[in-house]
């Protein structure tokens, strides 16, 4: 696939790689970065000094590479080259984008110039989901990105069927995130809420896809 195709996603992570160093470098040795976040958006892991400055920028450069060659690792493309060429660029430039905030924000919390907040990852993840859920119908069948499991990787109809269905939980669920990241209340109920959208982003395509499968089977 053409690099001028992923322009947009190639500028983010040269900010990135800019910022990265620019707020990492002067960290103390022994600092820690949030490197995750538990579904009640609190911070459960962190980081040392190097990892965070590197980690984020590596994986946005593995994604931007995958797809560059993704052409000659995917017999798939061969059979609708155009479509690819659409719809890949999108979906990486929203996961170089959000990851390269993420990464910022961790940086800053280490610098202590921005408060630890909840509600900004929540909110952040939400949209994500939104934006993906947007494009996951238009997702051509591949082996790297989408609702990859056996059901819809043997079949066209699976594929489009599950995905479509992916596309509307990863919106709905995109945007319980983001309701209850403005919400800000940190209750047991919430966590229920939060526990429940992580579960219609995660299980909604996987079980619709086993059973369009066996539906097809069948028929």
């Amino acid at each position: 696939m053409k690099i001028k195709n992923f322009r947009i996603a190639i500028v983010i992570i040269l900010i990135q790689i800019i910022l990265s160093l620019y707020l990492g470098l002067s960290l103390p040795a022994d600092a820690r970065v949030p490197s995750h976040w538990n579904l009640q958006g609190e911070i459960d892991d962190w980081s040392g000094k190097w990892t965070a400055i590197f980690l984020f920028p590596g994986i946005n450069i593995g994604m931007l590479l995958l797809v560059i060659f993704f052409p000659s690792l995917s017999p798939r493309y061969r059979k609708d080259p155009e479509r690819f060429q659409k719809i890949m660029p999108a979906f990486i430039n929203i996961l170089v984008f959000f990851f390269a905030v993420i990464h910022a924000y961790t940086l800053l919390l280490a610098r202590e110039v921005v408060p630890s907040s909840s509600h900004f990852i929540l909110i952040l993840i939400g949209l994500m989901f939104v934006c993906l859920g947007n494009l996951m119908p238009k997702i051509p069948s591949n082996f790297y990105l989408g609702v990859r499991l056996p059901w819809t990787l043997s079949s066209e109809n699976v594929w489009r069927k599950t995905h479509r269905i992916a596309g509307w939980s990863f919106s709905l669920g995109g945007v319980i995130f983001i309701i209850i990241g403005f919400v800000g209340e940190e209750t047991s109920a919430v966590q229920i809420i939060l526990i429940a959208a992580f579960l219609l982003i995660v299980l909604v395509p996987t079980l619709s896809a086993f059973l369009i499968y066996k539906k097809e089977q069948k028929g």
